[in-house]
């Protein structure tokens, strides 16, 4: 696909960073096609190369450097196909380096710049995406209902978001009776451990206030005591806060797995027949 793609139409000047990403030297390959970027003095020729050498960059997962890389092309002026290709890339490498903002914003940019609905649907599953990890599953939705309305698929939508528990909540109730927060985030053993420790620590205190040690029953039982107590609410909140997260990971990876399984064939087929959009990916 590479070949066929820059060698028609830039003259072979791409075949020796066609040939570097068929064998996988992909490290060769950017510096390639930067060779190409720094010797050439047409445009579209230069544009291509950062578009080269963003295709190798992504294959090594260096997704900053291939961004960045990306971020010296200018769209504007170029064929559609080009505006197409540098927006779809930069929404990707965008969602890769999980700046979701940005690819909801360079979204709505590629759909203003590039007017083809098809080119539009075959990206149109990244802002979803996107809406997904930023917890704006209301909005994911919607989105994902218009998004498969456009592509003709119909079919029952994945589940509901995940309850999410209150971290805040978590540590009022450790900070009124201590180990319940931890236990209403999920840590019953934990919650317990903490209560006991705290009523050890107190009955320390207490003794040693009462056999007369009350530098001891101070420093050792009260500070072992506000040691525990302090620490179980700081648990308690971060407890609630990671179940909500790993929930919501784990929800938006199903939602994410179904969605692009779902939508592939569809895609698949417009970008065949699009023989003169070679899409990479």
């Amino acid at each position: 696909m590479y070949q066929q793609e820059y060698t028609d139409a830039d003259n072979g000047i791409f075949n020796q960073w066609s040939a570097l990403m068929g064998a996988r030297e992909y490290r060769s390959a950017s510096v390639e096609a930067e060779r190409v970027y720094f010797h050439s003095s047409e445009r579209i020729t230069r544009m291509k190369a950062l578009l080269a050498r963003t295709w190798a960059l992504k294959h090594l997962g260096d997704f900053d450097r291939a961004f960045e890389n990306l971020r010296r092309a200018s769209p504007r002026g170029l064929s559609q196909e080009l505006q197409y290709r540098i927006h779809h890339e930069r929404t990707l490498l965008m969602y890769l380096r999980e700046d979701w903002e940005g690819v909801l914003a360079e979204s709505a940019r590629l759909n203003h710049m590039v007017r083809n609905p098809d080119w539009q649907l075959l990206s149109g599953y990244l802002p979803i995406l996107a809406l997904l990890e930023l917890e704006r599953w209301e909005e994911a939705h919607t989105e994902m209902q218009i998004y498969l309305d456009k592509l003709e698929i119909a079919g029952p939508l994945p589940g509901s978001p995940p309850d999410r528990i209150s971290p805040r909540r978590a540590a009022l109730l450790s900070t009124f009776l201590p180990g319940s927060g931890q236990m209403y985030a999920g840590k019953t053993g934990e919650g317990l451990g903490s209560l006991g420790l705290q009523l050890v620590s107190l009955g320390w205190g207490a003794y040693n206030f009462y056999t007369g040690y009350y530098v001891t029953a101070l420093f050792t039982g009260g500070g072992l005591f506000q040691a525990f107590y302090f620490g179980g609410i700081d648990r308690a909140e971060h407890h609630a806060t990671e179940r909500n997260r790993i929930a919501s990971a784990e929800f938006n990876r199903e939602v994410t797995a179904w969605i692009l399984n779902l939508v592939e064939p569809s895609l698949n087929q417009k970008r065949q027949s699009l023989s003169d959009l070679p899409f990479s990916h």
